[in-house]
């Protein structure tokens, strides 16, 4: 798609309409205008009886002065892969699972630290605990010296 110098065509509602009448039943979530750096309508939409916290989502990219369709990244043109791919963000936050998903990746994302303060502390003891066996075994030596043979 080529900048034009003269301003787009299509408005806000013509945008949403074209969208609409490529994705029926789906529900418009947001539309970007064109800019400098992607000159075309971007209208992102979900199906009409989605779980919106999920937000898997088409994006479909309009010509601004025609209206047609550019790009459709919907689940319908997407494949597996790119749907899982879709679906991480919202996975990683624990979205699927509501609040207890929410804080199943809380407790997770505690998992870290928490093993870097049980490893040092680990690591801690196990060094005084070796300096205290070579200390000791050092004293041993000094108190029965060994006879020569």
């Amino acid at each position: 798609l080529m900048p034009r110098r003269e301003p787009p065509l299509l408005d806000a509602d013509a945008a949403a309409a074209a969208a609409r009448a490529h994705a029926p039943g789906e529900v418009i979530t947001a539309i970007q205008l064109p800019s400098r750096q992607r000159p075309a309508w971007t209208v992102m939409l979900r199906a009409e009886d989605s779980d919106p916290e999920f937000r898997v989502r088409s994006i479909i990219t309009l010509d601004p002065w025609t209206g047609a369709v550019l790009e459709d990244r919907s689940p319908r043109s997407r494949s597996t892969a790119e749907e899982a791919l879709a679906l991480q963000r919202w996975l990683h936050g624990g979205a699927p699972l509501g609040m207890p998903g929410r804080l199943l990746v809380f407790l997770s994302g505690l998992t870290m630290p928490l093993l870097f303060v049980t490893g040092l502390s680990a690591w801690l003891l196990r060094r005084r605990n070796l300096r205290r066996l070579s200390l000791s075994a050092r004293d041993a030596a000094t108190a029965f010296p060994r006879r020569p043979a």
